[in-house]
């Protein structure tokens, strides 16, 4: 996976909505972001240190994960469950739609609705693992999927 650059860490900073709350780490965003210029070059050290080594918090894992497989369009269209701007309505909106569209066609149409809130504690993760370095993801990244 690609390192962060101290250009990115200091964007996501500055993105943070400005509050006095302990969020980060016991740190409060107006800190962070007063502290931005003298922060940014060790806190970018400290991520791709991270990144190197796949050990860091869980909280941290995923948004490099989302990244990679969105970057290398891994996941097809209809995967709405991992995707930041697909939520479970637009996967309502296209069910409906087509059910719609295929009755003014006069199509026959069948659904089968299965319930995967747990579909990962059932999926073998050797397999998992083993697809993952097909698409790019081995070796030390891997590891931070194994250590959830």
């Amino acid at each position: 996976m690609k390192y962060t650059s101290t250009n990115e860490t200091e964007k996501i900073i500055k993105s943070l909505k400005m509050k006095n709350l302990h969020e980060y780490g016991r740190i409060s965003t107006k800190i962070l972001k007063l502290s931005l210029s003298y922060i940014s070059s060790p806190l970018t050290y400290i991520c791709n240190k991270m990144l190197s080594t796949a050990i860091f918090p869980t909280r941290l894992k995923y948004r490099r994960f989302y990244q990679h497989i969105n970057c290398n369009h891994i996941l097809v269209y209809e995967q709405f469950g991992f995707r930041n701007n697909s939520p479970k309505e637009i996967a309502s909106y296209n069910l409906i739609n087509d059910t719609l569209s295929s009755l003014n066609h006069k199509l026959l149409v069948g659904s089968v609705f299965c319930d995967l809130q747990k579909a990962y504690e059932c999926v073998n993760h050797d397999i998992v693992l083993s697809k993952m370095e097909i698409y790019g993801i081995s070796g030390k990244d891997n590891r931070i999927i194994k250590s959830d």
